[in-house]
């Protein structure tokens, strides 16, 4: 298993480098559609992630199981606010700023 301080620098890493990639997509495409095919993706990487995941393991996705409505639950408001609230705002600001450097 990975280390929390390791895995607070890879995820430092990701987050710092994403929003390059994103002010340059602005470039050729409006925000929402952006905020579209990043969302589009995200879930075909989750898919491969869940498959590997699953195929390395067959029980490492149902064990740790207690509650699976609440987690649904509380894993959906969480996708709401990162995604449609935090993602597709930042890219709207992103895109329609000329204070960003790209």
């Amino acid at each position: 298993m990975i280390n929390p301080l390791s895995a607070a620098l890879i995820c430092s890493l990701g987050w710092g480098i994403s929003p390059i990639f994103e002010k340059i997509a602005m470039n050729y495409m409006s925000p929402i559609l952006a905020v579209a095919l990043l969302g589009i993706f995200f879930g075909i990487f989750a898919l491969i992630i869940l498959g590997a995941l699953y195929l390395q393991n067959k029980k490492s996705i149902s064990s740790q199981i207690s509650n699976l409505r609440k987690g649904t639950l509380n894993i959906f408001v969480a996708a709401f606010f990162t995604y449609v609230v935090g993602t597709l705002f930042f890219c709207i600001a992103l895109g329609s700023s000329y204070n960003t450097n790209l």
